[in-house]
């Protein structure tokens, strides 16, 4: 059985992996790679014809798959599925894949047709590559029948089927108890993969379960007897078993009954369970959105865990508790007082601060020992005036982040701007309007290379605090261009920064849906909207105006825009390397700061031929990462020419979420920026499991320079995030870095 999943993997994997290297090819394939990168699905039409070289058109199936609908890519793949059959598709595995992460309703049927083609059983393997494809496609939640098929398909005798099944029911949006059950009947499947598959569908499953029946009954309190299989979990000798288990008690396990009395014994072992990885899970979807003595009980013995990582979020969700027990604050009060880590001490203090507890500031203030990284530091004390509850605090908070003053004291972080900015949502004060004003003129002294992110922290905070004061002075930005020597010389000929304009976008939207909105500067907002809908050049912000609208409610004005499937992207290429960092690396021709797509390709085919290894020195210590070039040549290129480039030197981790991922090399150290260059999405069915380096984005196509390390296999994230390499060694820094670490330097290196 293991054989036959393994053969399935391997089919769905062989044409996304295997890029010829043939310099005659390369012309071609730069081709290829030229209308997946800007999104181009008919200028593969050469490449798709029957007789095209076998290689090219794996290459253009591919692409066709990562441009997603771009209103062309669908007509396509619905021909070529309409008589598809092994005999004269060779590469249906391939054109299923395709067809399933276009995500359209369009495709619904011809998938369907195709796999009633397959019912002999000597094609086991195509069924659930064809199985896999209808999960993904938007409509099957809707078709009752398709979901019992894949729910029947789940005891299918093949394990290749019964997990393509069961990944299938998880994507689809499957939500019924039914469907539940059927997952966790296999996962005791003698099949491995089937295993991992039916829990990654229990999870999925469970939570939108649970939301319905939420939904539906707000009395609703759990569901003892579905939880009853994840319980035995938790038994289990392997950690991501355990997880399993969690991830779904999360969804399941009635509330009430753990609230009151004290925890069962099977879920307090988990806080001292071997692997602190389980301990957080448990803390995170357990205990945090429980209430009750018993799970606080609990929360204040996770707060002397050995693992500083247990104990910090620990103390996060303990300030964050909605009640001020005496218990908890004295808790906390003796875990401040005892705590050796730095780190979990500024923790510590913001959640007595929460709690009332105002002394912790003056006690944390004396330490001689506070975190070094001035962004954590300066964070903290932002968010200690922000939480408290004296009447005084708003006061020094503005006199502490007051933008004249912070710059003769040495300028706040960009990062700690954007903290108070958010901060500063559904609060009054004084000097709120005029500070604003000070943003949106874009003067005050923030640190010039991050001004833009700043204001556009300003901009986001006047429409969720519904200050219509400022409306005519937010429209009035969309106005401006660069005459003469002014302080916010980001304010370009062509308008303000993307980022700016995308701020602007979703502040309107807030202001106009505001019943005090006048008329007229309604209309005047929505012409806006409309304007930038149909002519902005930055994709992202048409795609923050499409969503204004939605938001609104309202209706576009008609115009040449693709609305909310945009495929539109800022594609220009990547940086070179300034100085190759082996001689035998390519230094492909031509002028300019960007590769093209053929100089890309050229370094890709090396990085796939060489094997370079990246390290990054952390704080934490060394990680090693080893990078697949055949899955994502853009993304394996520009990593490693930043690297070579010295982009992560000194760059900060400025995200850590326990037990799920870390996410660095923002060189501006506050997780917006980028590097000047974006990189579109490369996805494929290369999966998210602990190690897994990843792209981070925060919407499509627009990925970076940053980088992302997963503490643990999370599907959720399988096709939807460009994975492209994976930890070697190192997993061990992996697990110990947190926010405030740095990666120190970075460097290319070849194994002998």
């Amino acid at each position: 059985m293991r054989a036959a999943l393994c053969l399935l993997c391997v089919l769905c994997l062989a044409g996304l992996t295997a890029a010829p290297v043939d310099a005659d090819t390369l012309d071609d394939r730069a081709k290829i790679l030229r209308a997946e990168m800007t999104r181009d699905a008919a200028a593969l039409h050469p490449f798709l014809k029957k007789d095209a070289a076998p290689a090219l058109r794996r290459l253009a199936l591919r692409a066709l798959g990562r441009i997603g609908n771009d209103g062309t890519g669908p007509g396509i793949l619905r021909d070529i599925l309409a008589t598809a059959t092994p005999e004269n598709e060779p590469e249906l595995a391939l054109i299923f894949w395709s067809a399933g992460m276009v995500q359209t309703k369009e495709l619904l049927e011809p998938i369907g047709q195709a796999l009633q083609r397959l019912r002999e059983d000597k094609h086991f393997e195509l069924r659930a590559a064809g199985m896999e494809a209808l999960g993904r496609t938007p409509g099957v939640a809707e078709e009752k029948n398709a979901l019992g098929a894949l729910a029947l398909m789940a005891e299918d005798k093949h394990p290749g089927v019964r997990r393509a099944a069961l990944e299938a029911l998880a994507r689809a949006g499957a939500k019924e108890r039914d469907h539940l059950a059927v997952a966790a009947a296999s996962i005791v499947d003698p099949d491995a993969g089937v295993r991992d598959a039916a829990a990654y569908a229990c999870w999925l499953i469970a939570g939108r379960y649970a939301r319905a029946q939420r939904q539906a009954d707000k009395a609703w309190d759990g569901d003892a007897d579905l939880a009853k299989p994840f319980r035995a979990l938790l038994q289990d000798e392997a950690p991501d078993r355990r997880m399993a288990g969690i991830r779904v008690l999360g969804s399941l396990l009635p509330r009430a009954s753990l609230a009151e009395g004290g925890l069962p014994e099977d879920l307090l072992r988990l806080l001292e369970d071997p692997d602190p990885r389980v301990t957080q899970d448990a803390i995170g979807r357990i205990l945090a959105p429980r209430q009750g003595e018993a799970i606080d009980a609990a929360l204040v013995r996770a707060l002397k865990h050995a693992d500083p990582k247990v104990r910090d979020l620990t103390a996060g969700i303990l300030g964050d508790r909605d009640h001020d027990g005496a218990v908890v604050r004295y808790a906390l009060w003796q875990a401040l007082e005892s705590e050796a880590d730095p780190r979990v001490r500024e923790t510590l203090t913001v959640a007595l601060v929460k709690h009332g507890a105002e002394k912790a500031w003056t006690y944390l203030a004396k330490a001689k020992d506070r975190h070094d990284d001035r962004v954590v530091r300066q964070t903290t004390e932002a968010l200690v005036l922000l939480h408290s509850k004296r009447k005084e605090a708003l006061d020094e908070l503005f006199v502490w982040a007051d933008p004249g003053a912070s710059q003769r004291a040495g300028n706040l972080h960009a990062a700690v701007w954007m903290t108070i900015l958010r901060g500063l949502e559904g609060k009054e004060h004084p000097k709120l309007d005029e500070w604003l004003m000070g943003f949106l003129a874009g003067g005050y002294a923030v640190e010039k290379p991050d001004r833009h992110f700043v204001i556009a922290s300003a901009v986001a905070l006047v429409g969720a605090n519904k200050r219509m004061t400022h409306a005519d002075t937010l429209l009035a930005m969309l106005k401006r261009t660069h005459k003469g020597e002014r302080p916010h010389d980001e304010i370009k000929e062509s308008g303000l920064h993307e980022e700016i304009r995308s701020a602007l976008m979703g502040a309107f939207a807030d202001l106009a849906g505001d019943e005090a909105c006048p008329p007229e500067t309604k209309k005047a907002m929505l012409y806006a909207l409309g304007t930038h809908l149909g002519k902005d050049p930055s994709p992202w912000v048409r795609r923050a105006a499409w969503a204004a609208f939605e938001k609104l409610k309202e209706e576009p004005p008609e115009g040449p825009y693709g609305g909310d499937d945009d495929q539109s992207n800022a594609w220009k290429g990547v940086p070179r390397a300034i100085e190759p960092p082996f001689k035998a690396m390519p230094d492909p021709a031509g002028e300019g700061e960007l590769l093209d797509e053929r100089g890309i390709l050229e370094i890709a085919d090396w990085i796939a031929e060489a094997n370079p290894r990246i390290v990054f020195e952390t704080t934490a210590g060394p990680i090693t990462v080893t990078l697949d070039a055949r899955v994502a040549p853009v993304h394996c290129v520009s990593l490693l020419n930043a690297v070579a480039n010295g982009v992560y030197t000194d760059t900060r981790f400025h995200r850590v979420v326990p037990n799920f991922v870390i996410q660095g090399g923002d060189p501006h150290g506050h997780g917006a920026g980028n590097g000047g260059w974006t990189v579109p999405d490369e996805l494929s069915p290369k999966r998210y499991v602990r190690g897994a380096l990843g792209m981070p984005k925060s919407t499509k196509d627009d990925g970076g320079c940053q980088i992302f390390i997963m503490h643990t296999t999370y599907r959720p994230l399988d096709e939807r995030y460009t994975c492209y390499g994976n930890v070697e060694t190192g997993m061990d820094a992996v697990d110990r870095i947190r926010v405030g670490d740095r990666i120190t330097s970075a460097r290319v290196v070849l194994v002998k």
